[in-house]
């Protein structure tokens, strides 16, 4: 995804490599004491195209992907920014994060898909500041890391979709767009109303449907983890390149898909000192402890793939119940005490994790792959799949796996196994701590000198 960094305070940072490095290009725009830098990758026709951020009474930053952009529009660019214009936000299907600065009123305007598939960071205190990247932000506000973090961490084993790591940065919540004054004080807030869907295909049709508003004119590749989710994905729109990640036992599957020809798949087998390294490095470039392993396993493939869009199997356990905790009422994840009132109003625990989970996890995937410049695209969190009230009180996983066994066979199918790594090694070999203690103290360490 594209990077943005906006704000009205003052003293804006010289480096914004975190930003930069995102795009292909960057540009800047100012009005008053308002800043904002874009940076940005092809569009959907392959051209890097700037004409679209600045009008006269609007300066628009902008990083993800509408996929029911209508034909009229050069751009999903340019029919994201005057639908914010209009403050018209419904059906909006894709994932995005989005500000609009009117310099008539000198307000500011802000938001991210319902879904929360993209995040956005926000800092309000005596203006404003908001950004998709970390590094940045942290260095103009002057903050500090947030140690209840880690407390709340250890006691709920679950971040909340707005919490951060930093003291005073949140994220934006999904689907709530706000307008703040220049002081950064709330004058208007709106959710964005969300059409529900009723189609009772099996979800591989739909993933059959919806294949062309993915498709992209730039370098594609799909992550094959090893799992029913991806690699159902990866063969139902029969990518030619595919990529997985081979480590302490994992992801053998890419390794058999690969070998039968039946899916090729390039496999990187990931050596104990590359993975750690790796955590190391994600720290360090995206001021972010990995809540999940995964997070790491998305930082190596983004290193590992030469192409700009990467197809994941994101939310699919989510909304078609992956996890042996939902067919017998429970949640794999313990929902953050935050979250009670959440926790007692819905009856699914898929609900909960589809609210609660997804944001956190698209976060991750979103800023690994963002240091390398490579877009993650999630078609299972499509609103025809997420939203479609078919899928919510079902566990549809069989007819997931049903398509895995016709295509693969069932020696491939195996046990359920978590996109890990060699977490012990890292504890002992870096951080000496175990999880979560080892990958604080190494952020500690990593940004003592702010």
């Amino acid at each position: 995804m594209c990077g943005f960094f906006c704000t009205n305070l003052p003293n804006i940072p010289l480096n914004l490599h975190d930003v930069e490095s995102r795009g292909w290009a960057t540009q800047s725009f100012s009005h008053s004491r308002y800043t904002a830098v874009q940076s940005q990758l092809p569009c959907y026709t392959g051209k890097l195209d700037f004409d679209h951020y600045e009008c006269a009474d609007y300066i628009f930053s902008f990083t993800g992907e509408i996929y029911n952009t209508p034909k009229e529009y050069a751009t999903d660019t340019e029919y994201m920014r005057s639908r914010a214009i209009r403050a018209d936000y419904s059906d909006l299907n894709g994932a995005w994060a989005f500000v609009l600065y009117n310099k008539q009123t000198q307000t500011i305007t802000y938001g991210v898909d319902p879904v929360g598939q993209v995040p956005l960071f926000v800092y309000a205190f005596g203006g404003i500041t908001l950004s998709n990247t970390l590094p940045s932000m942290v260095h103009q506000v002057g903050a500090k890391l947030d140690p209840q973090t880690l407390a709340r961490w250890q006691t709920a084993k679950h971040y909340t979709s707005r919490q951060t790591q930093w003291l005073g940065i949140v994220q934006a919540e999904p689907g709530v767009i706000q307008t703040v004054n220049s002081l950064g004080v709330t004058v208007n807030s709106v959710r964005v109303p969300v059409r529900r869907h009723n189609t009772v295909e099996n979800p591989v049709t739909v993933l059959e449907q919806i294949q062309s508003d993915y498709t992209t004119v730039l370098d594609s590749e799909h992550i094959v983890s090893g799992g029913i989710d991806s690699t159902v994905l990866a063969h139902t729109w029969c990518s030619s390149d595919n990529r997985g990640l081979d480590h302490v036992g994992k992801d053998w599957v890419s390794n058999t898909l690969g070998r039968f020809h039946q899916l090729p798949v390039t496999v990187h087998e990931i050596s104990e000192q590359t993975w750690c390294n790796a955590v190391e490095q994600f720290v360090q470039e995206t001021y972010t402890v990995p809540y999940t392993w995964s997070w790491v396993g998305y930082y190596l493939l983004g290193y590992y793939t030469q192409a700009n869009v990467l197809y994941t199997g994101e939310g699919a356990d989510e909304i078609f119940g992956g996890y042996p905790g939902y067919s017998s009422g429970g949640t794999p994840y313990s929902v953050n005490p935050e979250h009670d009132e959440l926790r007692t109003a819905v009856k699914n625990p898929k609900l909960v994790d589809q609210a609660v989970f997804i944001p956190v996890a698209c976060t991750g995937s979103n800023l690994a792959l963002g240091c390398h410049t490579v877009e993650p695209r999630n078609p299972y969190l499509d609103h025809r799949i997420i939203y479609n009230d078919h899928y919510v009180p079902q566990l549809n996983k069989p007819d997931l796996t049903d398509r895995f066994l016709h295509a693969f066979g069932d020696s491939r199918l195996q046990p359920k196994q978590g996109f890990g790594g060699f977490p012990d090694e890292f504890s002992k070999s870096i951080t000496d701590q175990s999880w979560p203690v080892g990958p604080w103290r190494l952020a500690e360490k990593l940004f003592s000198h702010l």
